[in-house]
């Protein structure tokens, strides 16, 4: 008589609870990226002149509470490594949870590595380095800094820096990146606090005075009145921003869409939810999603309005249309994100070395919380048996997907280079739409998961199936609202704009096709492990062992 295969890989993941609730939130913190991601997406808001980037940066993330709650219900539900892909596959059916996830999770966070981690030398690094040969007299460190603007010095400071240093991370174990994100976030909220004395101490014309001082005597560049210069070659080009209190609501509910490339990604973290201890009470699992919401709209709001008093919105907008339209370096020397900004807001050293301190802090965590979305989403796939079985092994003394860990650095690492030197920059537009499509499909599957006859029993064991309004379960109005006033007008101007950037056709093909790729991938592993004698549907029925 032969023995019985079991449905998963093994009778337990292997993996470990080695976080609690506080690093999930601080992880949710570091998905949004704050200070990094939120640097490049301010600047990508020059296409509305006219709207207020506090405003935008409040209206997301209100209209993102909905889909806060609808995550830390799945997450107390089923709190299992690889979240999105089980809480879907759970509710709609394995080839649905597996085609949108292994493409939207496992497979775009590479381009996703690619496209912001890499530009992300432009927000931090290239600074530090400049300012460092500013402030030693180092021309070479200054010309480094420039260097790491080029495509090579992108390429290998992402290749030689980011890749190892969140290999080492993730290799290393959870343990060690809990304190690692840890200590990079007491840093981080230093710099804040130091950023707010700063803000405090500073006013519009100092900054112009600063920011013209630092120019002319470190670049000689914009003449005599710099500040001046920047908004009048954007004038020139017929591009003409408005001052800060002639901004409009329309145009800044316009930028919502704009800053879910940022705010959205507190969903990020779904698929870590099965490392969380404790994420399986609802309340601090609300804490979690909902807090990081909160404290980003916190942060970001009150520090762009500091920012945009201080610096002037009309430069602002004029800085950064010159760099995204009129040749980036060759039009203004230092790229005009916040980090910039803050240093040019003084002349004092200690303030120059706190703005590198924390733009660091803020940044260089990031890179690992891009590569352990796709390793998990893999690793999760991996122990349903819907991926070779190799890629689901695990580190017995670190406790990590050893095997997905070394499969997605050698991913990055090819689209990365892919974008850096060849055309294939082209697919990877569409990218965020991509990974949001499985955040979407996450909060319909939270919406309907206490209709669903395949999730019912789920649902109703879940500590989240009390909570009513009414009959009507809270997770399913919370997801209604989600769905109705932030995911489809967002999806709907992404697809009619072409001011957000994300439906180039060319990059949309390539995604349509890649998650039509995971379907016929999903089939054929289905046949193969038919063959084997593995009933998939079976095991889709169940939650996965801890």
């Amino acid at each position: 008589m032969t023995e019985e295969k079991p449905l998963f890989l093994r009778r337990a993941s292997g993996m470990t609870r080695a976080w609690n609730v506080f690093d999930g939130f601080l992880y949710c913190v570091y998905a949004d990226s704050i200070f990094v991601a939120a640097a490049l997406t301010y600047g990508l808001s020059w296409p509305w002149p006219d709207a207020n980037i506090p405003l935008g940066i409040i209206l997301n993330c209100v209209l993102l509470y909905p889909c806060m709650i609808v995550y830390a219900m799945n997450a107390s539900t089923m709190p299992r490594v690889g979240g999105d892909y089980v809480w879907q596959s759970r509710v709609f059916g394995g080839f649905w949870g597996y085609m949108i996830c292994l493409s939207g999770l496992g497979f775009w966070p590479w381009f996703y590595a690619a496209t912001n981690v890499m530009p992300g030398t432009v927000t931090a690094v290239s600074p530090t380095f400049a300012i460092l040969g500013i402030m030693s007299g180092n021309r070479g460190m200054i010309d480094f800094a420039t260097w790491l603007t080029t495509p090579d010095g992108m390429w290998w400071a992402y290749a030689v820096g980011y890749c190892s240093f969140a290999f080492v991370v993730l290799v290393a174990g959870m343990r060690w990146y809990a304190r690692i994100q840890r200590w990079s976030f007491y840093i981080g909220c230093v710099a804040i606090a130091v950023w707010i004395a700063m803000f405090l101490m500073t006013t519009n014309q100092d900054f112009i005075s600063n920011f013209n001082w630092f120019m002319s005597t470190y670049f000689n560049w914009g003449g005599t009145n710099p500040y001046q210069y920047v908004m009048d070659q954007a004038v020139a080009a017929g591009y003409n921003p408005v001052p800060f209190d002639q901004t409009k609501f329309i145009p800044s509910w316009m930028l919502v869409p704009i800053m879910t490339y940022v705010f959205a990604y507190c969903m990020w973290s779904g698929s870590m939810v099965g490392e969380i201890s404790g994420i399986d009470d609802l309340k601090k699992s609300m804490w979690m999603y909902v807090g990081a919401n909160t404290f980003a709209l916190i942060v970001c709001a009150g520090t762009m309005y500091a920012t945009m008093i201080i610096v002037g919105n009309e430069f602002f907008f004029s800085a950064n249309y010159m760099w995204y339209n009129l040749g980036g370096a060759k039009a203004i020397p230092m790229s005009p994100f916040i980090g910039f900004l803050y240093v040019t807001m003084t002349r004092n050293p200690f303030f120059w070395i706190m703005t590198l301190v924390g733009m660091n802090a803020w940044f260089w965590i990031w890179p690992t919380n891009n590569w352990v979305q796709s390793i998990r989403m893999i690793f999760s796939m991996s122990f349903d048996r819907m991926l070779p079985g190799w890629m689901g092994a695990v580190h017995r003394r670190t406790r990590t997907p050893l095997n997905a860990i070394i499969f997605v650095t050698a991913g990055c690492l090819v689209m990365g280079w892919a974008y850096n030197y060849t055309p294939f920059w082209r697919f990877t537009l569409d990218c965020t739409v991509g990974s949001c499509a499985a955040f979407f499909a996450s909060t319909i599957a939270g919406t309907v998961m206490p209709y669903r006859k395949r999730s019912k029993a789920i649902w109703e064991a879940s500590p989240a199936s009390k909570y009513k309004v009414g009959n009507i379960p809270v997770i399913t109005i919370a997801g209604l609202l989600a769905i109705i006033f932030y995911w489809i007008p967002t999806y709907y101007l992404w697809i009619t704009d072409k001011r957000y950037g994300v439906n180039d056709p060319l990059s949309a093909g390539f995604m349509i096709g890649s998650f039509l790729g995971g379907g016929v991938l999903y089939y054929i592993i289905k046949w193969y492990r038919k063959r084997q004698g593995i009933d998939t549907e079976l095991l889709y029925r169940e939650v996965p062992y801890e």
